[in-house]
């Protein structure tokens, strides 16, 4: 009997499996930065989007910023998805083109997620806004918030 494709992946070990994958992945499109530590391998793409690598599947990341005081953020990223490699063989669709294919649905997302500010009519993500409809420039200068 022929062992399926989850039982070779488990055979040659998840970190090597992981790697295949994040290699196959980087020729299919190409990322601007790759960070890898023992266990995951980290890809960054122009748009602020990344695929995060680890032995047990990858996560869909988008970028993001946190408020570390009133008037300064920090980088970070904030999950869209997250897929097990166990899942995705079951179901066909442990493909380079595939994970692609979530990329690029992460690009929709963060797209919809953008939203216009009623005072500047500039497109904000939601960690970018004082509400639904104001961004946090526009919040202090309008409306009159102090942070």
């Amino acid at each position: 009997m022929k062992p399926s494709i989850f039982d070779e992946l488990m055979s040659i070990g998840a970190p090597r499996a992981v790697e295949l994958y994040a290699r196959l992945t980087i020729l299919e499109r190409s990322p601007i930065k790759v960070e890898r530590t023992r266990d995951t391998i980290h890809l960054f793409y122009e748009n602020g989007n990344s695929l995060l690598f680890t032995p047990e599947g990858f996560e869909v990341r988008i970028e993001g910023a946190d408020w570390v005081t009133t008037s300064e953020t920090m980088p970070t990223s904030r999950l869209v998805s997250r897929h097990t490699f166990h899942d995705l063989l079951k179901q066909k669709k442990l493909q380079p083109k595939h994970i692609i294919d979530l990329i690029q649905e992460a690009d929709e997302f963060r797209k919809r997620d953008n939203k216009e500010c009623k005072y500047c009519k500039k497109s904000y993500p939601h960690e970018r806004r004082f509400s639904d409809d104001v961004c946090y420039g526009c919040a202090r200068i309008h409306l009159g918030v102090i942070f």
